[in-house]
């Protein structure tokens, strides 16, 4: 044979093995784009006349595709023929297991006629066909509907879409715990899918994952999620439209969703926040621990958006319901006149019943605080220095920023230099927001108490650091003696 013949000849056999192998699986996508176009008896055909010739030859080039049988199934529920979905069953069963099914559980005997009519005798082994149909056709919710078998189920009256969509959240739950076992990459996949057909517990899986980064495995271990509190929202918002409010547990989504519009910043919504929050407080339900919670986190958003008449109307309102959550709140609105006149004795008051713990929410550190200085100043109450100092010491110990500086300098104008000392200390290596003028203070006092040995051994270059630092924070009497004290080294 010529070289230049020999050479096409090559080119050509090559070229056809090529086509060989390219067309492993055409037929069968073109059935699946026939099915997903309607073309219920193109689909069929594709199953009967090409897809069988298409298996025969992959196996003679060894590739092996186990083709889903789903979509000629549908196809035949489609058009009636009840025939051909019990054909297309039976096929789908054996290309898992000539004998058993997927679970290897032995093939039940079933008729055309079953399929049409959903036959009660053999309800359970019809039922269970739902199970491999949810395993095999995993449909978003949206497509649910649009299913050919769904309908036929749906218009023979033997299921709602409703049950239909629960029983294939069940399913789809399931497999997810299932796979969770195993680590398996697809169990947060089937808890979305269960989220999104209604499974409750899923969504509230689903939120937390998303809202973590992490979903917590049976062991207690985690599979690593992307954080996404914009998808978290979605699924506590899915909770709490779908959960009647029943039970202090049922409330939580509610509450969720408002925390996240409130303290999320970039989903931040107030007005949001405010509706989310308003559910849980007038809900009928009896929780409490919630609802304090609400109460207090509602009236941050109205001063947040700058309305201080609703902050003190919110608060006032809470308040006068027996939460003392919002004590701290009201009480600032009648020390500062927040949307309200000044009153110190309703501040007192407001304060006083802060201390008392009815949760975690209840304000008892900063209530402390607040009342020790109104008993020291006497206003809105009889002044009681001593009582002053033990809430301030209480407050104090709690680690409250401000009842440090403020008992720092009682100690300091009593003389006890050791306490203020240890006070000052504290509070200037802490890092939480108080004002400068505060923190300039702290450093004056330690300035002094270094400049002339009181409560720690006179040490000139460490109160020169410290006029420095009190300087540094505004201070202009600081900033004239730390300039004085450079001139003259």
């Amino acid at each position: 044979m010529p070289t230049i013949i020999r050479k096409i000849a090559i080119a050509l056999l090559l070229g056809l093995a090529g086509v060989l192998t390219a067309s492993a699986g055409q037929y069968y996508d073109l059935a699946l784009k026939a099915f997903d176009s309607g073309d219920y008896e193109r689909c069929i055909e594709l199953f009967e006349k090409k897809i069988p010739a298409e298996i025969k030859q992959e196996k003679k080039e060894r590739i092996f595709n186990n083709y889903s049988w789903w979509p000629y199934v549908e196809s035949a529920f489609a058009i009636k023929d009840f025939k051909r979905a019990y054909k297309g069953i039976n096929n789908h069963i054996k290309v898992i297991d000539q004998k058993k099914d997927w679970v290897g559980r032995p093939l039940v005997p079933l008729t055309p006629s079953d399929l049409e009519h959903w036959s009660l005798e053999k309800k359970e082994e019809l039922d269970y066909l739902l199970v491999i149909f949810f395993h095999e056709q995993r449909y978003d919710a949206d497509n649910f509907n649009n299913s050919p078998f769904i309908k036929h189920l749906a218009g023979i009256n033997r299921y709602t879409l409703n049950s239909l969509k629960a029983k294939a959240a069940e399913t789809y739950f399931n497999d997810a715990i299932e796979s969770l076992k195993y680590s398996s990459d697809f169990a947060f996949g089937d808890l979305i899918r269960a989220a999104d057909f209604g499974h409750m517990e899923a969504a509230e899986a689903v939120a937390k994952a998303y809202e973590t980064g992490k979903l917590k495995l049976s062991d207690g271990s985690s599979i690593a999620v992307v954080r996404d509190m914009a998808r978290s929202l979605v699924y506590w918002e899915k909770l709490a439209d779908a959960r009647a409010a029943q039970t202090d547990t049922e409330l939580y989504p509610l509450y969720k969703c408002a925390e996240i519009y409130l303290y999320n910043d970039t989903i931040r919504n107030l007005p949001k926040a405010i509706s989310y929050f308003d559910r849980v407080i007038l809900s009928e339900v009896n929780a409490p621990f919630l609802k304090s919670a609400a109460h207090k986190n509602r009236a941050q958003c109205y001063m947040e958006m700058g309305d201080t008449v609703a902050f003190f109307n919110k608060n006032r309102e809470a308040f006068e319901a027996g939460y003392n959550s919002v004590a701290h709140n009201l009480g600032n609105c009648y020390k500062n006149g927040w949307g309200t006149g000044i009153d110190f004795d309703k501040a007192f008051e407001a304060y006083s019943a802060g201390m008392e713990a009815q949760n975690v929410f209840s304000p008892v550190v900063p209530c402390q605080w607040e009342t020790g200085m109104l008993l020291r100043d006497g206003k809105g109450c009889a002044a009681d220095p001593e009582r002053a100092m033990e809430l301030f010491k209480a407050a104090s110990d709690a680690g409250l920023i401000f009842a440090q500086y403020t008992l720092a300098e009682e100690y300091y104008k009593r003389q006890q230099w050791v306490e203020a000392m240890a006070l000052c200390q504290t509070v200037a290596e802490r890092e939480d927001r108080i004002p400068n003028a505060a923190r300039a203070s702290v450093c004056k006092m330690m300035a002094r108490m270094y400049t002339h040995g009181r409560g720690v051994p006179a040490d000139e270059a460490q109160a020169r650091q410290w006029w420095d630092r009190a300087a540094s924070y505004g201070d202009d009497d600081a900033g004239i003696i730390s300039r004085w004290l450079g001139q003259n080294q």
